[in-house]
């Protein structure tokens, strides 16, 4: 069963993300937090295996709170969420270690899949979504020279 945290100031979201779980049978969702305090505080309450941050949760910033998550819970993976997904967010999640990136209007089919496929390594990212936020192109490499690109499972 996968347990899954989700923290977004959007109630009506988090509801839809949450009832769209529920109906899942290796799902679980164990909370959904509506500021970053909150799940910060959920997250030793519950211990999920998945957090999902929406990049921009209030006035505090989905990517910096990520970063405070897998500090504290190492073996947590993290993906961002954006309601204005673009290739530079995209980049930032990925330079940032997320595990994964979901446009908020990508629908609940395509964030389960997400969820599900977010491994502890490499930046997973649905194939219509790269499409979307990247129109087609690739993302920039990341200092080093490994390139970030996303890893995009089969669905």
């Amino acid at each position: 069963m996968l347990r899954v945290l989700l923290i977004d100031d959007h109630e009506r979201f988090g509801a839809v993300v949450q009832a769209s779980m529920g109906r899942e049978p290796d799902v679980e969702a164990v909370e959904h937090a509506t500021n970053v305090a909150d799940g910060l505080a959920l997250i030793e309450a519950f211990e999920p295996d998945l957090v999902a941050v929406n990049v921009r949760v209030g006035a505090s910033d989905g990517i910096t709170c990520m970063a405070q998550i897998t500090e504290r819970h190492p073996n947590v993976r993290v993906v961002i969420l954006s309601a204005f997904p673009d290739a530079p967010v995209m980049q930032r999640a990925a330079d940032a270690n997320a595990r994964g990136f979901h446009p908020k209007n990508a629908g609940p089919t395509r964030l389960l899949w997400l969820l599900r496929n977010a491994g502890h390594e490499g930046f997973t990212v649905h194939p219509d979504v790269v499409d979307q936020v990247s129109g087609g192109g690739l993302l920039r490499p990341r200092q080093g020279g490994s390139a970030s690109l996303p890893t995009v499972p089969s669905p």
